[in-house]
């Protein structure tokens, strides 16, 4: 069994500490009798899986840090908010981020990253794999429970459409297309009059492109100055690069061969790394 929870929903540090810790009776207003058990107590001998650990603050970081440190039959201490005895949970732990690890790096405790990141998985984002585009389309459609009207589209157009795309919010940009893509088949013949699009895709296309597409990326500043080694600026260089490229032929494969490099040699210099 699996607890879950995002973190970018905890309010402020008051919030994520009660919710990860729990709380006794008394300890603040409102506080409700007998206190609460928090996220960890409820995962006890189950799996905690925390989404969007990145949001947490430096604070809570600290106090989770200490929290996920195991003793010597792999149990964690865990201090409810207002309590002055731990208590001792054991269970699986899974931080999730949709940022880099080199971003993590900068954004996280030195110490609370070095904990978290002992196995790590780097998940690529799907204009990374068009490959598997049409399976993850139609795991999607099913998910939606659209293949209950309809089988799921599959034109040789719209799956060279999809590779191509960037789909900044990988799936969640795939459900919104689908969303798209069947509500344009609901519509009766004078409503399709009423709109310029005359096709489902085409529908799809024109709405994902006017409220979801990426805003153009500002051209690049180079910080060329004194004081700044070259291996900085280099990598200044190769980012601005590797993100006009990937803006030019739209997937990072493509970007990639057309610079001549492999598609990790990209992502570092996305990721301002030394390649």
């Amino acid at each position: 069994m699996v607890v879950s929870a995002n973190c970018a929903a905890f309010a402020d540090d008051i919030m994520a500490e009660t919710e990860l810790f729990g709380y006794v009776e008394g300890t603040f207003t409102g506080a409700q009798r007998g206190g609460k058990p928090g996220l960890f107590q409820e995962a006890h001998e189950k799996i905690l899986f925390l989404d969007e650990v990145h949001h947490l603050s430096k604070r809570v970081q600290a106090k989770l840090m200490k929290a996920i440190e195991t003793d010597q039959d792999n149990y964690l201490s865990v201090l409810r908010v207002g309590a002055s005895k731990p208590e001792r949970v054991r269970c699986k732990l899974i931080f999730v981020s949709n940022q880099s690890i080199a971003v993590l790096r900068e954004m996280l405790l030195p110490d609370f990253y070095d904990r978290i990141s002992q196995l790590v998985i780097e998940l690529p984002p799907l204009r990374e794999t068009p490959e598997d585009q049409v399976q993850d389309w139609q795991s999607i459609w099913e998910q939606m429970r659209f293949s209950e009207s309809m089988e799921c589209p599959l034109e040789a157009e719209l799956i060279e459409w999809l590779q191509q795309e960037q789909l900044p919010g990988n799936y969640r940009d795939l459900q919104k297309i689908a969303i798209y893509y069947k509500t344009y088949l609901s519509f009766d013949a004078a409503t399709r009059k009423l709109i310029p699009a005359k096709s489902a895709l085409e529908f799809a296309q024109q709405e994902f492109a006017k409220y979801h597409s990426p805003p153009p990326t500002p051209t690049p500043q180079f910080n060329f100055e004194r004081g700044r080694t070259a291996k900085e600026m280099l990598a200044d260089y190769h980012k601005a690069l590797a993100e006009w490229a990937i803006r030019t032929y739209r997937t990072n494969k493509a970007a990639a061969k057309h610079l001549n490099v492999t598609t990790r040699t990209l992502y570092n210099w996305q990721d301002r790394k030394h390649t």
